[in-house]
């Protein structure tokens, strides 16, 4: 019989230690990452800056909900921090917890850190007067779990984040810095338009740039739109659409070479399916695929709260997508290459 494991099953609040946290953080792999950046600050004003960031897969560079790395009003990347999200207490206070999928990928697995954060929460209850301490699974001990796990996470941070700045103004911005009277701001508008460089000769003018994040290219993929439509192929007997020239760094791990080098969407089960590097295979059914892109998410260094903005807008509800499309005709399936035709 297991003594150890019944006490912590029956005792939750017996495991006080917190060592679990320690070896789990000191045992997590770093992942570096860094890009150069240009932010419009106003007519004529950029701000060019750098960043070069390690840490573990639970953190990423704070983002807004659009996606974009959320700056200061100069431009000045706000750092990196726990993907999370912010709730309000009874009180209207504020309080940091992880979020879902980070909770999940740490604890959800860890008999250890399970116990651990059972105890803390049943602690909290318990200190704050709570008559009953509300069952596990239900919204407020999720929502104390998560807290509890954000604390401990940002009590042991390792992290490293480092920013260079290169301020930068450009001619426009000078010119119209000493134009200070109506004259000289006329002067300088027509100086502009007189030297600027015209589109050579066949060259378009620069069309927006689409956003084409992976949840991006895989929600407007199961819509149909032809932007994000794959090429019919045969896989395992069946016509699907091969999403992989669209998606062709998707990681999945920690490791460089941890991306799918397979992704194919299959229109009539309405499912996407996923190739690792070893040649495993997972299909994930349409009602599981907001989990499976939050899954991705610190792996792709993409803000959750981003995904779901997508996901609402692609018409994802109840597990289904539910905007109006038409599925494209596809071919039949290739039949398999016999030997002797080889």
């Amino acid at each position: 019989m297991d003594f150890i494991g019944e006490v912590i099953k029956s005792s939750p609040e017996l495991v006080t230690s917190a060592t679990v946290f320690d070896e789990y953080v000191k045992n997590a792999p770093l992942r570096s990452i860094g890009e150069d950046i240009t932010k419009a600050l106003g007519p004529g004003k950029t701000r060019q800056f750098s960043y070069e960031a390690k840490l573990p897969p639970w953190m990423d560079i704070q983002r807004t909900e659009n996606g974009e790395i959320a700056t200061d009003q100069e431009g000045k990347p706000l750092g990196i921090d726990i993907v999370s999200t912010t709730i309000e207490d009874d009180e209207g206070k504020p309080h940091k917890i992880v979020a879902e999928n980070v909770y999940q990928q740490i604890v959800g697995n860890n008999p250890g850190l399970q116990a651990y954060v059972r105890g803390q929460v049943r602690e909290y209850f318990k200190k704050a007067g709570a008559k009953e301490i509300p069952p596990e699974g239900s919204p407020q001990w999720d929502m104390m779990a998560r807290a509890v796990v954000y604390d401990e996470l940002k009590s042991r941070d390792k992290s490293y984040f480092k920013f260079t700045d290169k301020p930068k103004e450009t001619a426009a911005a000078t010119k119209a810095e000493i134009a200070q009277t109506p004259a000289l701001l006329e002067a300088t508008r027509k100086y502009y338009e007189a030297t600027r460089k015209p589109p050579s000769q066949g060259e378009d003018e620069k069309k927006p740039t689409r956003t084409t994040t992976y949840a991006d290219i895989i929600a407007n993929a199961f819509n149909f739109d032809p932007d994000y439509t794959g090429d019919p192929v045969t896989h395992n007997g069946k016509t699907v659409l091969d999403l992989t020239p669209l998606l062709p760094d998707l990681k999945y791990g920690n490791e460089p070479d941890d991306m799918y080098k397979s992704v194919y969407q299959d229109p009539q089960s309405r499912s996407l399916i996923l190739i690792d590097r070893q040649g495993n295979e997972k299909v994930i059914p349409e009602n599981k695929i907001f989990q499976e892109l939050n899954k991705l998410s610190g792996y792709n260094n993409l803000n959750p709260a981003y995904i779901r903005n997508v996901m609402e807008k692609a018409g994802y509800e109840g597990g289904r997508f539910t905007k109006k499309s038409t599925p494209p005709k596809l071919p039949a399936p290739k039949a398999p290459v016999r030997d002797f035709e080889k």
